[in-house]
């Protein structure tokens, strides 16, 4: 009993050290390092990758412009000695400096005039930071009047919110509003805006920005700001009302309509106390508000009048959300890549030791056919989970390295069990067919079922989907692809692909379903691997 335990230890750690395993290892580590540069290259054409956020104001009053704003990364760090350069057209007004805050203001004295009769839509604000030149986008929040439209004199002032966020953020305030059962307040006066920079587990970190219009001076919103985690459905429509008037380009003012009661209904809870123009603060979503996308943030006034600004939270950034996109995409190439390496490692551990008579020197020793068989598919299947493991983990740190982004543990964890699931359904199929093959036939009979289920099975089964289907649509012959996978080994991953899109892709469901899925998975991981060693106790290895 202990020489056939040694044996099979002997012989199992000689396996694992084959030159084809630790060849596989070398090819896993390539392998993440490549994908890593690839996605790199494909985010870098259609993106800027500056982890720079900006939320500024241009306030315009009397015959003085303000130019204020902050200037964070997504990690809620200041951004220090930014220039900040805000112009209309080529035309230069005002710039200002960046400080250990992030935080730039300027002032200066202009024609109010001016800017009243200039299109603001060519307003736009530069950021110059570490030598690179960034541009932000510009929003006409409002122009207002104190106390009326009518006044074209002392109390007029415009408000052109402008801000630039970067591809880590997961979503900013995109609708302002108040509410006021007295007409006397002028909530207008309060500006506040957020952007959500960062997520850890369940807290999000959140820069906010306010200021308020006073006596056509800027000052801090200097009182309490409430928060609450909402659905976006609270909100039936967004309606920009533009209007013309005198000496003036257009109004623009943003009104929303909300389902009746629903605003005061919200639940609405302590957040700070905002004493400067930019605080930033963490929130956490509890396990009842996981589903809920919407942050509110609230003015409260004494009068029952409310100046609230809301935006959706995501919890992925439009980064890491492109770059599972682009995984998903291209993970059909990569998975063809190790499909490969496990038709080679099934030669290099049985059909070829077959050939060569290795597999009958072995079977001297003290082992049985049961023995060895399971010693050779353990092996490969080992071989296979460290292989996939230092396949994710390359990717994953490459990918910090490059893009400063981490996988979710989830997203990774979905990856590794798709990746080894459908590896370990392949390496059944051909290690049955390798154990009553010799070399030569088992590399020709497993590239050709290669050939057909891992490279061509999509374009078969779309023809066959157009035979049989006569005059269905488009939609209809991709399902049936989409669902010709349950007869497929790569069913599991072609599953954790479909759910991860899924993920990001509102309105998207798998068209796999998982008990499926996993039957069909049972069925192609263990039906091979019992007839194989049901023949592998037969077969007579000389022949």
């Amino acid at each position: 009993m202990m020489r056939n335990i040694t044996a099979v230890i002997y012989d199992f750690k000689r396996s694992l050290m084959k030159k084809s395993v630790i060849l596989v290892m070398a090819i896993s580590i390539l392998l993440g390092i490549g994908l890593s540069y690839v996605l790199y290259a494909s985010l870098l054409q259609g993106m800027n990758l500056d982890d720079i956020n900006v939320r500024a104001y241009m306030i315009a009053i009397n015959n003085k412009i303000y130019l204020l704003g902050a200037v964070y990364d997504s990690k809620g760090d200041p951004i220090n000695n930014a220039v900040a350069k805000l112009y209309l057209g080529d035309n230069p007004l005002i710039e200002a400096s960046s400080d250990v805050k992030g935080l730039f203001f300027a002032e200066k004295e202009i024609n109010l005039s001016d800017i009243l009769r200039a299109d603001l839509s060519f307003l736009r604000l530069t950021l110059y930071v570490g030598g690179k030149s960034i541009n932000t986008s510009a929003e006409i929040r409002q122009f207002s009047t104190t106390p009326s439209m009518r006044s074209l004199r002392d109390g007029l002032y415009v408000v052109v919110e402008l801000y630039r966020d970067s591809v880590y953020v997961l979503g900013r305030s995109t609708i302002f509003g108040a509410i006021s059962t007295n007409s006397s307040l002028q909530p207008n006066d309060v500006f506040l805006s957020f952007t959500v920079l960062h997520r850890n587990n369940d807290v999000y970190k959140i820069m906010i920005f306010g200021i308020r219009v006073v006596n056509n001076s800027i000052t801090p919103i200097n009182t309490n700001i409430l928060y609450t985690v909402a659905n976006r459905s609270i909100f039936i429509q967004e309606i920009v009302n533009m209007t013309p008037a005198p000496r003036i380009n257009i109004i623009i003012q943003r009104s929303i309509t909300l389902k009746p009661s629903v605003f005061e209904k919200l639940r609405f809870e302590y957040l700070t106390n905002m004493t400067d123009y930019v605080e930033i603060k963490e929130i956490k979503l509890s396990g009842e508000s996981k589903d809920l996308d919407t942050l509110i943030l609230k003015v409260p006034f004494s009068d029952n009048t409310y100046v609230f600004t809301a935006g959706i939270i995501y919890r992925y950034s439009p980064l890491y959300t492109t770059l599972i996109m682009s995984l998903s995409s291209s993970g059909g190439i990569f998975f063809f890549t190790l499909s490969i390496v496990v038709l080679f490692l099934v030669n290099s551990m049985m059909a070829k030791p077959r050939s060569s008579g290795e597999l009958e020197y072995i079977l001297s020793k003290p082992l049985t056919r049961d023995d060895l068989y399971l010693i050779r598919y353990a092996s490969i299947l080992l071989a296979i989970l460290f292989m996939v493991l230092i396949l994710l983990l390359t990717l994953s740190s490459f990918t910090y390295v490059l893009l400063k982004i981490s996988y979710d543990f989830d997203t990774l964890l979905k990856l590794f069990i798709g990746l080894t699931g459908s590896l370990i359904a392949l390496l059944s199929l051909f290690y049955s067919i390798a154990t009553g093959l010799r070399s030569g036939l088992y590399m020709g009979v497993s590239i050709g079922l290669f050939v057909i289920l891992i490279f061509l099975w999509d374009s078969l089964m779309f023809a066959v989907g157009i035979a049989l289907s006569g005059t269905q649509s488009f939609q209809e012959i991709s399902r049936f692809v989409e669902e010709s996978t349950y007869f497929n080994p790569r069913v599991l991953v072609r599953y954790v692909f479909s759910e991860l899109t899924s993920t990001f892709i509102e309105g998207q469901e798998p068209v796999l379903k998982l008990p499926l899925v996993l039957i069909s998975w049972g069925l192609w991981t263990f039906i091979p691997f019992i007839i194989g060693l049901l023949r592998f106790r037969r077969i007579n290895l000389l022949s």
